[in-house]
Order: C-alpha cells, then sequence, then structure tokens
C-alpha cells in the first residue's frame, strides 16, 4: 500500500473533507479506483487514524462578516455597471439625452443588466468556487450542509428561490444568520448549505482587507465618476445649445409671421400671437426668456442666446433689411444662407453626439438629422466645410451678398 496515499487520505479526511471529494480528487491526479478504496480500508484499519490527524476547525461565518461580502459583491458588480454605462453613453448616450430619452434608458437598462449579472454572477462563482470575490476577500466559502460537494441544484436553489423567500419575509430570511445554531439564513436553510470561513486562524487579517478593498474602491468609483460626469455634461450642453439654435429659429418665424399679420414686429415676445407661436421657448437651463430687442421704430428686431460653446458664444437673428421683414424678406439670399448654416450646424451636432465625430462631408450628414442638404440658393453649390482631421473640429462659411461685413457668415466649432 502506497504510504503517501494513505498519509494524503488522512489529512483530507481530518480536515472535513467528504471521501467523494478526496476520490474524485484521487482519480482526477491519475490514481486508480483500486488503490484509492484500498487506502480507505487501511485508514479505516488503523484505529484512531483519522483522529490523530489535527483537524481543522469549521467555524461558521455570521451575519456581519457574510454581509460584508455582499457589499463587496455589490461594489464589484456596481463598477461593471458603470463601466458598461460609460460605454452606453459614449455608443448611444449622446443621441439619447438630445432625444430627451438617455436620462431613462440608459439607467433602466444598467438596472436590468445587473438584475441579470447579478444572478449569473452568484450562481457560476458559488458553483464554481464555493464563494464569489466578495466571499474569497472576506474568507468565506459556501458548503453543503451535507458535508458533500455543492451541486448546481443547489446552488440555483439558494440564489433563486432562497434569497426571494429571505427577501419577501422582510429580510427576516437575512437576520436569521445572526441567531441560528450554524449561522444560515432561510435561503441557506432551503438549500442545505452554510457559510464557512476557509481558514479561522487568520479571521484577524481580514477586516483590514476589506478597508483596503473599499479605500481602493472608493478611490476607483470617483476617478470613473469623474469621467462619466464630463461625458454626461459635455452631452446636455451640445443637446441645450442645439435646442437654443431650434427656438431661435422658431421664434424668429413666429416674428415674421406676426409682422406679415399686424405690419410690425411685436414689443416683447410674450405679445407674440398664440396662433403664430402657442408657447414661447425659454432657455433650456435658466428658463430665462431670450434676448429680444426690438427698435423704435417696430419694424427691426434682434433675437439673442447665449450658447454654452465658448468658440460660438452668442447666437443672434435678426429682421433682414432695414425697413421691416418679411416672410419672403426672410427668405432673401443671406437670410437663407444664414439659416441654412443654423440648420447644418444643428444636424452636425447631432451627428457628432451619436458618433463621436464630425462627417468628412456635408453629404454624410444622416438624413435623419438633415435631407436634403441645404446648398447656395444663388449657385446651387454646397456651402464651404472644411472639418479637421481628428474629426472632432470644423469651419462652416457662405459667401453673403452683403459685403458690409467682410460679406462672409461662418460658425466655427473647436
Amino acid at each position: 500500500m502506497n504510504q503517501q496515499l494513505v498519509d494524503y487520505i488522512k489529512q483530507q479526511l481530518g480536515q472535513m473533507v467528504s471521501k467523494d471529494v478526496i476520490r474524485n480528487a484521487l482519480l482526477a491526479n491519475g490514481w486508480q479506483a483500486q488503490d484509492i478504496e484500498g487506502g480507505f480500508n487501511a485508514v479505516n484499519s488503523v484505529p484512531g487514524a483519522v483522529s490523530s490527524v489535527p483537524v481543522a476547525p469549521i467555524e461558521y461565518a455570521g451575519f456581519w462578516v457574510r454581509w460584508v461580502a455582499n457589499l463587496i459583491d455589490g461594489i464589484i458588480l456596481m463598477a461593471i455597471g458603470l463601466i458598461i454605462g460609460i460605454i452606453l453613453v459614449t455608443l448611444l448616450g449622446f443621441s439619447a439625452f438630445i432625444a430627451g430619452l438617455g436620462e431613462s434608458i440608459v439607467p433602466n437598462f444598467i438596472r436590468l443588466f445587473g438584475l441579470i449579472a447579478g444572478w449569473f454572477y452568484f450562481i457560476f462563482m458559488t458553483y464554481k468556487y464555493e464563494a464569489t470575490f466578495g466571499k474569497k476577500i472576506a474568507g468565506v466559502k459556501v458548503i453543503s450542509d451535507k458535508n458533500d460537494n455543492l451541486t448546481l441544484g443547489q446552488v440555483i436553489l439558494r440564489e433563486t428561490l432562497g434569497k426571494i423567500a429571505s427577501v419577501l419575509t422582510l429580510y427576516i430570511g437575512y437576520i436569521m444568520v445572526g441567531f441560528t445554531k450554524r449561522k444560515q439564513g432561510l435561503h441557506d436553510k432551503i438549500a442545505s448549505t452554510t457559510v464557512v470561513y476557509k481558514d479561522p486562524t487568520k479571521k484577524s487579517n481580514i477586516i483590514w482587507v476589506i478597508i483596503g478593498f473599499v479605500f481602493v474602491f472608493i478611490i476607483s468609483v470617483g476617478i470613473l465618476s469623474s469621467i462619466v460626469l464630463a461625458s454626461l455634461n459635455s452631452a446636455r450642453q451640445k443637446s441645450r445649445d442645439a435646442k437654443r439654435i431650434s427656438d431661435l429659429k422658431q421664434l424668429q418665424l413666429g416674428l415674421e409671421l406676426q409682422y406679415d399679420y399686424s405690419g410690425s414686429y411685436p414689443r416683447s415676445l410674450s405679445e407674440i400671437d398664440p396662433q403664430f407661436i402657442q408657447a414661447i421657448s425659454v432657455d433650456p437651463a435658466t428658463n430665462m426668456p431670450y434676448q429680444y430687442k426690438i427698435q423704435q421704430d417696430g419694424i427691426n428686431y434682434e433675437i439673442c442666446a447665449q450658447l454654452e460653446n465658448n468658440s460660438i458664444g452668442q447666437k443672434c437673428f435678426s429682421s433682414e433689411v432695414s425697413g421691416g421683414g418679411s416672410a419672403s424678406t426672410l427668405m432673401s439670399n443671406d437670410g437663407k444662407r444664414k439659416a441654412d448654416l443654423t440648420q447644418i450646424f444643428t444636424s452636425l451636432e447631432w451627428q457628432y453626439n451619436k458618433s463621436g465625430k464630425y462627417p468628412s462631408t456635408l453629404s454624410e450628414i444622416s438624413p435623419q438629422f438633415l435631407y436634403p442638404v441645404p446648398v447656395d440658393p444663388a449657385t446651387n453649390m454646397p456651402y464651404q466645410y472644411k472639418p479637421q482631421p481628428d474629426g472632432r473640429s470644423y469651419e462652416l462659411c457662405a459667401q453673403l451678398d452683403d459685403k458690409s461685413n467682410g460679406g462672409e457668415e461662418c460658425i466655427k466649432v473647436d
């Protein structure tokens, strides 16, 4: 009889490892079944052979260490969800925020992902390794109450029906861990499992490991949160600027229609007839009215919005010619050119928020944002569009008939 085999079996039995586990381990390492059985018989034939081997004490894990282990697992899953959130915001979030959906869709998707991923995580880790990452850090593991290997059915029962029952009892199923003899919760009793320390002699070191983990996590979350917030703030700023420009165009149209109807512009935006504009738009950030300046003659005006894009600053629209405007005046060549630039600018921002870069040519603007792409009303040629190689900045220009201000209107985004 191989003495090494006998000594190994003695040691494993002394550590309360079941015979099935020992047998499977030996078979996996190339031992023959008959030699293994002979080893068991040799151990059993020696009185006190097993008891003479120091037996590692079993100490059940209490409520607080298990709570900390679950907290660590929650932190890990939350960090994964945060990374998924960053990816979603990068790929989908910008366009979703502009559409007014990002603040509900992205968080709800993360919650659904967390629910499914968490369920799979607990089942896989418990069945494969007897412990999740949180339990590994806390130095505890899940074992079968029957001193056998954990079965997949046991684990699924514990992590699904068992934990649902523990929650439905107003979490009393979890609180039971602190009061039962073997530190079992309701989910443990349902699945015939319990949680024990891997090495009770190292319990005192666990608290320092946990403190270190939490400290590193807090720093990591701070960095990741800063990245996410910066991305979200940029998306929101672009969304608000796009809305401001859209609001100005709507207000300008209402003002021109009012002029056609009454022969003069209103003294304030609130005086625009509801048949032309039902609700007067306000700045999306401050909820204050846009700047509206009407000349004393009542036939010239300027309406402006302060953009958050510092490279553009203030964006203004005005009546096109001295002596009054009209719907037809608004669409004069220079007026149309300026309106076209604004429309193209808005579409380029939408495209950037969806894809993360500006298109190489105006013809590459997605039809969902702009169709057809406006051209110069006099020459039918595309407007001058110069994107930078990095795809993150551009200059958009139109040549004007009015040469008083240089004869050119440009929008530059850095």
